[in-house]
């Protein structure tokens, strides 16, 4: 056999794969043969990008705002940033501690960039798979706290510190998701506070996804970031990808505590150099542009969660109903079948895809928290008519009948 030039490093080659994109490469391809596919695994809007942006980002390219910007983003962005999550969450953020990074999966590895190589980071289980990815990447180890669903997918509070009592290795950060991915729950007031106070006890920090944190889909619900309450130990991590719909112009930020501003700015000069320079005005252009439209996405969002609760609560299925983002967990356990064969099975069976929820745990199938997620597969119901969303989750239910006979 002939020795490869060179060897790719073992944290890049050894890297988990998405589950998610395996089915959904499988699913292109079964409709690129023609056969019918009722795509329900992936988290991509198909309501339109709306209008503002468009017209903001072709201005900005017939402006010639086509070079550079500062390492940490246009000021524009940056104070539109600042006053949306201080008006809409109670937050008391000034511009410059936002960085706008090229998406929210940059502004994750920056904060991740902020702990020690060696550090444990503490991530919700089920939860999106790339917080493995990343932890590899830099260095972390990681602690799997349970999202279980006979608790609505929130944590449990003692649990948690448990975990931090008992860690052995020095804990970088406690990761959150809210609302969640793949879950779709919002994490309630008791519990960001409780998380808070767990951080300041411990000396850890929050790193606080919350790229869904604009899309609640229950009146009267609020997205509670912890920022609002332990603002020195946050590292918020948003974008204006899924609320816009407008996932490939790559707009994030990463709002940071005053102390590790300089620190963490230098991130972006190391990295990226900036976020493109014709998407930022885009994105001024949908935070300070008219909401109408938008607004309007929410309640498409819930009149899909709504439909697709119907049918699983009619046919006895175990789930719990999402109240924030645009997914549902279903539990499949008793199928009989491991989650990604009853997701490849579905596909191919009934052409359904949906994603496997052993995607959303631990990469060690002896780990406890394994075999939970294994039970379980993911619904993402952001874009297909209503009638492909129904006809999608009917035979998804059919399927499992089936199994069970």
């Amino acid at each position: 056999m002939q020795r490869p030039a060179f060897l790719v490093a073992a944290r890049t080659a050894n890297n988990p794969r998405s589950g998610i994109r395996e089915i959904f490469t499988l699913a292109n391809d079964k409709a690129a043969r023609g056969e019918t596919v009722y795509k329900l695994m992936i988290g991509v809007p198909d309501v339109k990008t709306p209008d503002t942006v468009i017209d903001g980002t072709i201005a900005a390219l017939k402006e010639q705002k086509t070079q550079y910007t500062a390492n940490a983003g246009i000021a524009e962005l940056r104070e539109a940033i600042a006053r949306q999550v201080n008006n809409a969450h109670g937050l008391s953020v000034e511009a410059d501690q936002v960085i706008v990074v090229p998406g929210a999966m940059a502004g994750l590895l920056f904060a991740n960039l902020t702990i020690d190589p060696g550090n444990r980071i503490l991530v919700p289980t089920p939860g999106y798979p790339n917080y493995k990815m990343q932890a590899g990447l830099t260095g972390l180890e990681l602690l799997h706290y349970r999202l279980g669903i006979q608790n609505e997918f929130q944590p449990d509070l003692d649990e948690l510190e448990s975990l931090l009592d008992s860690a052995g290795a020095p804990i970088g950060a406690i990761l959150i998701n809210t609302p969640g991915n793949p879950t779709g729950t919002v994490f309630n007031e008791e519990t960001i506070i409780g998380i808070a106070r767990l951080a300041e006890k411990h000396g850890v920090r929050i790193i606080s996804d919350e790229v869904y944190k604009d899309i609640i889909l229950d009146a009267g619900l609020e997205h509670i970031s912890p920022a609002k309450y332990a603002p020195d130990l946050t590292l918020l991590v948003g974008a204006l990808s899924k609320k816009y719909s407008m996932t490939g112009m790559r707009v994030g930020f990463l709002i940071v505590p005053k102390h590790a501003i300089k620190d963490t700015e230098v991130l972006g000069e190391a990295t990226i150099s900036c976020a493109p320079s014709i998407c930022q005005w885009g994105g001024v252009a949908a935070l300070e542009g008219d909401q109408s439209q938008v607004e309007g996405y929410d309640a498409q969002y819930r009149q899909r969660r709504d439909a697709i609760v119907e049918i699983l609560a009619a046919a006895d299925m175990n789930f719990t109903r999402p109240n924030g983002a645009f997914y549902l967990m279903v539990d499949i356990g008793d199928a009989g079948l491991s989650s990604r064969d009853f997701a490849l099975r579905l596909l191919e069976e009934k052409g359904v895809g949906v994603a496997f929820g052993s995607d959303f745990g631990p990469i060690d199938p002896e780990h406890p928290l394994y075999a939970e997620c294994d039970r379980l597969v993911r619904i993402a119901f952001c874009s297909g008519s209503m009638d492909e969303l129904r006809v999608g989750t009917e035979r998804l239910c059919e399927f499992y009948r089936e199994q069970c006979a």
